[in-house]
């Protein structure tokens, strides 16, 4: 059974200081990430652009607001779905390629939300590895997205010509 929605008491009186200007852009960034990630299992688009783009906005992402868990924890149930669906449906990405590029992009949200002492505690080639697992995904995607338009022109060229065949009268084909 779901979980009944949580619905904010509009009326309740704020009792907080407003959120900074950087608070707010921080609170964005990491809507939009998870917002990429989800776009990923949306049926119906391209997989392999949706997780290009998704993975080009976690590396671009400026880090400078550390992630509170349950930031964390959204972005890497996202990463998480987006993962299953990216297994299943980019046949022509190698299963294990799309594992350790979705490992390192859950990796790099890790990271993120760790304090400086928690990421002195690793070599700082882990860091670079995950980005660079990570980026491999993330072009291995954007190619199969260029590949995947390229298909499709194609099949617009092909359609073309049928129609023009089809109301072409008889007497011109011959």
């Amino acid at each position: 059974m779901a979980a009944a929605a949580h619905t904010p008491n509009l009326d309740a009186p704020f009792d907080g200081d407003p959120l900074s200007g950087e608070e707010i852009a921080h609170e964005q960034k990491v809507a939009h990430l998870v917002f990429s990630f989800h776009k990923v299992a949306v049926p119906g688009g391209s997989t392999a652009w949706e997780l290009s783009h998704a993975l080009l906005a976690l590396d671009h992402a400026k880090k400078s607001t550390r992630l509170s868990s349950q930031d964390r924890d959204h972005l890497l149930a996202a990463i998480f779905d987006a993962h299953s669906e990216a297994v299943s449906r980019l046949r022509s990405i190698e299963t294990g390629r799309i594992n350790l590029g979705m490992k390192a992009a859950a990796g790099l949200v890790i990271h993120w939300s760790e304090s400086a002492v928690e990421r002195a505690a690793r070599h700082p080639h882990v860091w670079i590895d995950m980005h660079t697992c990570a980026r491999v995904l993330r072009n291995d995607c954007h190619n199969l997205s260029i590949l995947e338009d390229m298909a499709e022109r194609r099949r617009e060229r092909q359609v073309a010509i049928v129609d023009d065949l089809r109301h072409t009268p008889a007497a011109a084909v011959s």
